[in-house]
């Protein structure tokens, strides 16, 4: 653990939230696509995203991470140890998702050419049988979810114009092979950082002055609630609890004038419960991109530090115990842990 991250105040507790630098989550999750720019791989950006909890004991995590020139898919123990590349393809691999039985990763493709759109691929949890799931010229996908029972997929889709502009994110589900996608939004907004639970389908919506979040329950036909109130600070990643009861999440509070803004991990019972803030980092690090431990006693996340460098630490669900799995100069971020059942 760092000295800074020993220090009061960065972790533990409901704190009141200091004004704010950037945006750290929505920066930091397209790192592949920066690095990819950086080595003249110039890839389209999309939304952001998020992945899903689902019970069971605590396996693997997964996190995208740079492994020589590309962004790899790494797993580790949850203590940190053992970190190994599971797939480092000729392109870049981004945003994993663990499959309720922890079998098989579903995550972000990207192409190695200019023209290469974001794709949905698969792969097996050994790193074999990788093959990709959805693929166009018009339209770019990415950050996918799982649903509950493995048989769908969640994802952001955006269509790609003639002139190559990119319209809104919009959320799609599809089967797990791919097949027979249907658009859940048509609404003119930015949809992004979906994550699924037997609760419901759970998304962020912005619009030009604030955000908020919804989910969808297919077993009340398809009835829609709002889990977090509209804000004019801006929720990025989101996590349901493995029971399906919380929602841990980052929020982006903007500052004014000279004041930078704060990016913080919160949990809260939905739609109701008061927001606990669980980090209290100050501008320019921050903390994004939580993810609930299967066995629900962990929170995995995102630490960006002054450097610029993304590590993955955990902390309990009430914030305290911090820990520090991975250190820099290597990129680590955006983690989703493996759900290991009998």
């Amino acid at each position: 653990m760092s000295d800074r991250a020993s220090a009061v105040g960065v972790f533990g507790g409901a704190r009141t939230a200091k004004p704010a630098t950037a945006r750290l989550g929505a920066a930091l999750a397209l790192a592949g696509v920066a690095l990819a720019a950086a080595i003249g791989w110039g890839v389209a950006g999309p939304a952001a995203g998020a992945d899903a909890a689902f019970p069971g004991e605590n396996g693997k995590i997964a996190v995208t991470g740079t492994a020589g020139s590309r962004q790899a898919l790494l797993t580790m123990d949850p203590d940190g140890s053992n970190l190994d590349v599971l797939a480092a393809p000729k392109s870049f691999a981004l945003h994993p998702d663990w499959s309720p039985n922890g079998q098989r990763l579903v995550f972000e493709f990207v192409g190695p050419h200019a023209t290469s759109s974001h794709r949905i691929a698969v792969i097996d949890e050994s790193g074999r049988g990788l093959h990709l799931i959805t693929g166009g010229k018009r339209f770019s996908d990415s950050f996918p979810t799982w649903s509950p029972n493995g048989k769908r997929i969640a994802f952001f889709r955006q269509r790609i114009s003639p002139n190559g502009q990119y319209r809104k994110p919009q959320l799609w589900v599809m089967r797990a092979n791919g097949k027979r996608p249907r658009q859940l939004t048509k609404n003119g907004m930015s949809n992004q950082y979906a994550t699924w639970s037997r609760s419901g389908l759970a998304w962020v919506i912005e619009d030009r002055t604030d955000s908020w979040v919804k989910s969808i329950d297919f077993t009340r036909g398809r009835a829609r609630t709002t889990l977090l109130s509209k804000t004019h600070d801006q929720y990025e990643f989101i996590d349901w609890s493995p029971d399906g009861t919380e929602l841990v999440y980052d929020l982006y509070e903007l500052g004014g004038g000279s004041n930078p803004g704060t990016q913080n991990i919160f949990r809260a019972e939905v739609p109701k419960g008061a927001p606990d803030q669980l980090t209290s980092y100050d501008a320019p690090e921050g903390a994004y991109a939580p993810a609930w431990a299967p066995a629900a006693d962990k929170i995995a996340f995102t630490e960006a530090n002054a450097d610029g460098d993304p590590s993955i630490w955990t902390i309990d669900p009430d914030g305290s115990n911090p820990d520090q799995l991975t250190t820099g100069p290597l990129w680590r971020y955006t983690p989703t842990w493996q759900a290991v059942r009998d």
